[in-house]
C-alpha cells in the first residue's frame, strides 16, 4: 500500500502534469521536496514530450476508398503520372484529448518510477533469522539478526556505499571502492571479506581475507589484513591480531561465541537469534560470561547461558523469565 507521504508526491505529479499547479507552486514544492535535482529532470522531460505530435486523419472512410480508386484509375492510364500524396497535417499531442490523457498517464508512470528508483534501498532481516542478499555489483551481505542496510541501487557500481545497523558479513567482488559506513565508523575496501558489528555502542570489524581500512571520527584509520580485529574502545580503536576463526564464520552457522562478555550483551543476543522477550534482574547485567550457544536449539541454547551463572528460567509463550 502507498503510503503518505508517496501518495502526496505523486498527487503532486498529477496536479503539475493536469497544469492545476502554478509555476510559483510547483517551484515551492520542488525547493520543499529534498529532490529537486530529480524533479528538475522530470520537468525537462515533460517539456520534451510537449513536441510529441499524431498525425489527424483528414477525410473520411468514404472519402478516402474514393480517392483511392481514383488514383488508380489514374495509374492505369498513364503510368507515368502520379498525383502527389495528399499532405496529412499534424496536431500536437495535447491538443487530442484521448491521447493526452494517455500520454499524460504514461508521463506520470515515467517520472514515479524515475523517482522512486532513485530512493534508497533498505533491506531489514528480523529477529531469529539471518538473511543473504547480493547487491548490484553482485557482492554479497549475510545480516544478522535484526540488521539493516541501506543504499543507492542506482549508480551502484560507481559508488559502493553501504549503511549497516546491526551485524553483517560482506563479500566484495572487486571494483571501485567499497564502503560501509556505520553509526560508529566506517570501513573501506577494494575487494575482500569481512564482518562488521554496529550496535549498542559496540562497533567491532574483523578481516577474514584481502585487507581493510577502519576510520571513526577524529582517529587515524587503522588498517586490517586477513586475521585481525579492531573493536572501539573509549573513542580509540583497538587491533588484535589473533583473531579467532570462531568469532566470524560462527554466527553464520547459528553458533554465537563469547569471551568474557557482560550477560548483558549475551541476553540480548539470546533474544535477537530466538525471538523471544526474556526478563530477568538488572544484577545480572555485570556478570560474566565465556561460552557459546547453538540457536538451532531454544531450550539448548538457554541452558547453555543460564545454568553456568547458576540461573533458571520459566517459559511463558514467546516469553522466559530468569530467576
Amino acid at each position: 500500500m502507498m503510503n503518505e507521504s508517496s501518495g502526496h508526491i505523486d498527487e503532486k505529479l498529477k496536479q503539475w502534469l493536469e497544469g492545476d499547479l502554478s509555476q510559483t507552486e510547483w517551484d515551492q514544492y520542488k525547493q520543499s521536496s529534498g529532490n529537486s535535482e530529480q524533479l528538475e529532470r522530470m520537468e525537462q522531460l515533460a517539456k520534451h514530450a510537449e513536441g510529441w505530435a499524431i498525425p489527424e486523419p483528414k477525410l473520411s472512410k468514404a472519402e478516402a476508398w474514393q480517392s483511392l480508386q481514383t488514383r488508380l484509375a489514374a495509374k492505369s492510364t498513364d503510368a507515368l503520372s502520379e498525383r502527389p500524396i495528399e499532405s496529412v497535417p499534424v496536431i500536437p499531442i495535447w491538443r487530442k484529448p484521448w491521447v493526452a490523457g494517455v500520454a499524460a498517464s504514461l508521463l506520470i508512470l515515467v517520472c514515479v518510477w524515475f523517482f522512486y528508483s532513485s530512493k534508497p534501498q533498505e533491506i531489514y532481516n528480523p529477529q531469529g533469522n539471518t538473511l543473504s542478499h547480493e547487491l548490484p555489483d553482485h557482492s554479497s551481505i549475510l545480516l544478522n539478526a535484526d540488521s539493516k542496510i541501506t543504499y543507492q541501487s542506482q549508480g551502484f557500481k560507481k559508488e559502493r556505499l553501504v549503511t549497516l545497523q546491526g551485524e553483517a558479513f560482506f563479500e566484495v567482488k572487486s571494483g571501485s571502492s567499497f564502503i560501509v559506513q556505520s553509526d560508529y565508523g566506517q570501513v573501506k575496501v577494494l575487494g575482500t571479506s569481512f564482518n562488521v558489528y554496529s550496535r549498542n555502542d559496540k562497533f567491532e570489524v574483523a578481516c577474514a581475507t584481502g585487507k581493510v581500512q577502519v576510520s571513526i571520527p577524529g582517529q587515524p584509520p587503522v588498517v586490517l589484513t586477513a586475521g585481525m580485529v579492531t573493536t572501539l574502545a573509549e573513542e580509540s580503536l583497538m587491533v588484535d591480531n589473533s583473531l579467532d576463526e570462531n568469532h566470524i564464520l560462527g554466527w553464520q552457522q547459528g553458533e554465537f561465541y563469547f569471551k568474557d562478555a557482560p550477560m548483558s550483551e549475551v541476553i540480548s543476543e539470546l533474544q535477537r537469534q530466538l525471538n523471544l522477550h526474556i526478563i530477568y534482574d538488572t544484577s545480572v547485567d555485570n556478570m560474566i560470561y565465556t561460552g557459546f550457544f547453538n540457536r538451532k536449539d531454544q531450550d539448548a541454547a538457554l541452558q547453555s547461558v543460564l545454568d553456568p551463572m547458576g540461573l533458571t528460567y520459566q517459559m511463558k509463550g514467546d516469553t522466559v523469565l530468569v530467576e
